[in-house]
């Protein structure tokens, strides 16, 4: 029996990596604990196996869905006064991008880390998240690109001047986050940051938002 949510991850068992993430969640003292504890570690894994083409595209989404379904069996209701000054972060993926699947795992480990999350879809255009930015006065931005096509792209290059076409999206931050998300592809988009997995990016954003702004660290996430 795996003991480790990311060995659940490198093992590939579906019902495994379930499993894990009920189980280590019984185990830990807060939502928050098992973020840091065992979900960072498997998200790291998921990245790394995928970058590093242990396996393919389809083992990654399997392992993605799997975790996806123990999260939800497990989900608890975080108490307003643990989320009450956390920031609140838009995440969605753009217009073009054809993989669905890694926002939720994103948008599940944003929320897992304590940030107040807004789901804001699949397939948006830069108008659409402006809007979804002023609707919810959101602090951060987080666009998820894993495929990096050119047309998906583009629109994420368009996002930094919408925003700073208003008056509360002048301040708002802006990370990209995924399997295709760089310090050179951040700063040519004129994004405020970038990470590579959920965890990372739940501490970018935390940092980006924090006076002093961004913190770099070990790992893959960071300012432009």
């Amino acid at each position: 029996m795996t003991t480790t949510l990311a060995g659940a991850i490198e093992s590939g068992r579906v019902e495994d990596i379930t499993r894990s993430v009920i189980e280590t969640f019984q185990r830990a003292k807060s939502m928050r604990a098992w973020a840091n504890e065992a979900l960072a570690p498997a998200l790291h894994a998921l990245r790394e196996g995928y970058e590093g083409q242990k396996w393919w595209y389809p083992d990654l989404v399997q392992r993605e869905m799997a975790l996806l379904e123990g999260m939800r069996l497990c989900e608890r209701e975080v108490s307003s006064a643990e989320q009450e000054s956390s920031p609140v972060v838009v995440v969605a993926t753009m217009k073009g991008e054809p993989y669905r699947g890694g926002k939720d795992v994103y948008a599940n480990a944003l929320s897992a880390f304590g940030l107040r999350v807004v789901d804001a879809g699949v397939h948006r255009t830069p108008q659409q998240l402006t809007q979804a930015v002023l609707d919810s006065q959101a602090d951060a931005l987080c666009i998820c690109m894993f495929a990096s096509l050119p047309s998906a792209v583009m629109l994420a290059g368009k996002i930094p001047g919408w925003l700073a076409a208003t008056a509360w999206g002048k301040t708002t931050k802006t990370v990209l986050a995924g399997y295709g998300a760089n310090r050179q592809l951040s700063t040519e988009l004129g994004f405020d940051g970038y990470a590579g997995d959920g965890a990372e990016a739940a501490r970018v954003v935390q940092d980006l938002c924090r006076e002093g702004g961004v913190q770099e660290h070990e790992g893959r996430g960071g300012a432009r």
